[in-house]
């Protein structure tokens, strides 16, 4: 998953991250609808 030997931990880390709350907030839109959006 980490495009070099040791910059996991930097930009990889941030990016995955990032990823995993766009999934849980797509997630959480599917499961509770748009007018539950805070």
């Amino acid at each position: 998953m980490a495009r070099h030997g040791g910059d996991f931990k930097s930009l990889d880390f941030i990016d995955y991250a990032l990823g995993e709350v766009e999934l849980r907030n797509k997630i959480r839109k599917l499961l509770y609808g748009t007018h539950n959006l805070v």
